[in-house]
């Protein structure tokens, strides 16, 4: 067994926050079917159903950046983390480009998402 801080403690600088096989799990799998909606609506495949996922993933990736933007802004989020570079340099970034891309594969007008995206960062910068 590992001794010491807990996963969450060393990547967030918080503790309570689940870093679990269940969660990731659970993530991995959210993230492939996102994906998949993805490439089956960038392929014209699926229709609407395809359509739809490529939506919500995008609304979940732009709804993390936000997150990412509040974290790096130092809400939430203890200055110095392990986590804190890692998520301005990389996951930032990532989730703003991959966002954005699954919003044109997804044909939504961008108001919408914008709308939708907002309150979702809220929520999960506020339950962090």
């Amino acid at each position: 067994m590992r001794q010491g801080r807990p996963w969450s403690y060393l990547l967030f600088g918080a503790t309570g926050i689940p870093v679990t096989g269940g969660t990731l799990l659970a993530l991995a799998v959210l993230l492939l079917a996102g994906a998949g909606a993805v490439l089956a609506a960038s392929r014209g495949a699926g229709g609407a159903p395809a359509r739809l996922g490529a939506l919500v993933f995008a609304l979940g990736m732009l709804a993390r950046a936000l997150t990412g933007i509040g974290w790096a802004a130092g809400l939430g989020f203890t200055p110095g983390a392990p986590c804190s570079w890692l998520n301005l340099l990389v996951y930032l970034p990532v989730c703003l480009a991959t966002g954005a891309a699954a919003l044109a594969v997804s044909r939504c007008p961008r108001w919408l998402a914008v709308t939708a995206a907002l309150p979702a960062g809220v929520l999960l910068w506020a339950s962090a």
